[in-house]
């Protein structure tokens, strides 16, 4: 398996990193698509499967969006907590990353592929996203690309 490339230094990705809640209680996710609705103006959508967006979404546009997410994030609805969605902040959130549930990855071992998101809402514009390192062939492989 390949390990992932380092993210490009810049101030997205930098927030990218930075500090994240997980929202965790269904009642959480629950109070964020609402609390996004009322404030629709300067979100950035970036879906990760397509080039990253030039200008925010118009706000009409964005609340169209949401039950998408919302969809997307409810596919696993029928578990005790969601883990899918995860935010700057609670009160003023300005960078959010929303998980396909479905297709999370896992936290166990240091050697496995970076899962992104497969939406990231911020008021910053985003930057392209980094390539994926080449994939190993064979066990051999795998070797010679941990070095």
């Amino acid at each position: 398996m390949s390990q992932a490339p380092p993210l490009p230094n810049t101030a997205y990705w930098r927030a990218y990193q930075g500090r994240a809640a997980g929202l965790i209680d269904w009642k959480d996710v629950d109070a964020l698509w609402p609390q996004l609705s009322a404030q629709p103006e300067g979100w950035f959508v970036y879906d990760l499967e397509v080039a990253p967006p030039t200008a925010p979404m118009p706000a009409a546009e964005f609340a169209a969006f949401l039950p998408q997410a919302e969809a997307l994030v409810n596919a696993r609805r029928d578990r005790s907590h969601s883990g899918a969605i995860y935010i700057d902040s609670r009160e003023a959130p300005a960078f959010i990353k929303i998980f396909d549930p479905t297709n999370m990855g896992t936290s166990c071992g240091g050697d496995h592929d970076m899962i992104f998101p497969r939406y990231i809402l911020s008021k910053t514009k985003p930057d392209p996203r980094p390539a994926p390192a080449p994939k190993a062939k064979g066990f051999l492989g795998r070797l010679v690309l941990k070095r």
